[in-house]
């Protein structure tokens, strides 16, 4: 490995075993071998100045090296197996990592999730719940939310955090991370975005800006000259390129709130004054302005909606994400203010009989099918929240 290795360019140390699993009287040869007497390091462990814990814990592991003296590169920092995806709380881990000159950097395990396909279950990639590490990429090497997560926090420019308030002057303040090349060679893109229907259509306006001139290592500002009416449209997206043209990331930012794009669009498609609520065996079907949706008379879940052009293919909700055992109480159907007819679902934790989560829908007159939901989680549970089904491809 040496002789074949000792010019590779991607080289800066050498591992001898992993885990503690280390032969120790090979450490020797490596400065006899190796022409650029690069360092070897014990990953797991401690070994010539650098220490390469495994799974290091935010506060007592990282406390820990931050009052030594050693350079420390912790490795399998933040594992995929607990974390179910390397974007959770890297970016606490990094920005502290970054604020330390003894910091050489990190590793994670691994680049790629980890699963056994189960030809006794229809060829199901089986990862045994967390058992199989979850990597920034899926089985198949595909872009999940790790990898853009992870672009982000790695990006060589950094964007400040901002929200976007009707006295923004279009500055952005940003930091070059790069460690030879200046933002000048870099090139930035902005568009704004105007939603005109919740069926996809919009109205964008594009635009470029004059790249910085900062440094490796320094701090800027980025100016963008919006047109006049900016304050009307919903959504900015900023994309920075490198000096060979590839994206290095694409931040969004709301303009204004949810709230203003509802109103809007609500205005905009005022719908009929008439809501209709018919019962079957099975479904409670509601109906406005060309929208129709079944809601499951024994779960309270969307089952089908369809407008004009047909099926829309969000069903199966809300499903509340627990690791606990639930079971829908009660299902009621009720009359809003406006007199818009409502389903509400009550689900209960089957251990103590404490209400777990409950939802409402609501047909409005203009065809807005509205899912008002709240959840109590039992502590301890790695996370909650709510799902539908969605197909990956419409």
């Amino acid at each position: 490995m040496l002789k074949r290795d000792i010019n590779h360019p991607s080289i800066i140390f050498w591992a001898n075993g992993n885990e503690g699993g280390f032969n120790y009287d090979l450490d020797p040869l490596f400065p006899q071998l190796d022409i650029q007497k690069r360092p070897v390091i014990h990953p797991f462990g401690f070994y010539g100045g650098i220490n390469t814990v495994h799974y290091i814990t935010y506060n007592s592991g990282i406390k820990h090296m931050f009052n030594g003296r050693d350079i420390f590169m912790p490795t399998e920092l933040i594992h995929g197996l607990y974390d179910s995806g390397h974007g959770a709380g890297l970016d606490d881990f990094w920005n502290l990592m970054r604020s330390n000159p003894l910091s050489a950097g990190m590793f994670l395990w691994d680049f790629a999730d980890q699963g056994v396909v189960r030809t006794d279950k229809d060829g199901i990639l089986d990862t045994d719940k967390d058992h199989g590490a979850d990597g920034i990429v899926g089985p198949y090497r595909e872009k999940e939310g790790s990898f853009y997560t992870i672009k982000e926090i790695w990006s060589p420019i950094f964007l400040e955090k901002k929200y976007i308030t009707p006295q923004w002057d279009g500055t952005f303040h940003i930091e070059n991370r790069y460690n030879f090349t200046n933002t000048n060679q870099c090139s930035f893109t902005w568009k704004i975005t105007r939603f005109k229907s919740l069926n996809g259509e919009k109205e964008e306006i594009k635009g470029d800006m004059e790249a910085p001139d900062i440094k490796p290592g320094g701090k800027g500002t980025l100016r963008l000259s919006l047109p006049a009416g900016w304050r009307e449209f919903d959504v900015l997206y900023l994309t920075a390129c490198d000096p060979n043209g590839y994206e290095l990331f694409t931040w969004s930012h709301e303009l204004n709130s949810p709230a203003f794009f509802a109103d809007r669009i609500i205005r905009q498609n005022p719908g009929k004054k008439e809501v209709t609520i018919k019962e079957s065996a099975s479904y409670y079907t509601l109906s406005a302005a060309g929208i129709t949706a079944k809601i499951n008379k024994t779960t309270g879940m969307l089952e089908e909606i369809t407008n004009s052009k047909g099926i829309i293919p969000l069903a199966n909700g809300p499903v509340f994400i627990t690791d606990q055992d639930i079971e829908c109480k009660k299902i009621s159907i009720s009359t809003a203010e406006e007199g818009e007819p409502t389903v509400t679902a009550i689900y209960n934790y089957r251990k103590g009989r404490r209400e777990a989560y409950r939802f409402t829908w609501t047909m409005r007159t203009n065809g807005i099918l509205q899912l008002d939901y709240d959840y109590r989680p039992l502590d301890p549970i790695e996370m909650a929240g709510i799902t539908f089904d969605f197909p990956e491809k419409t």
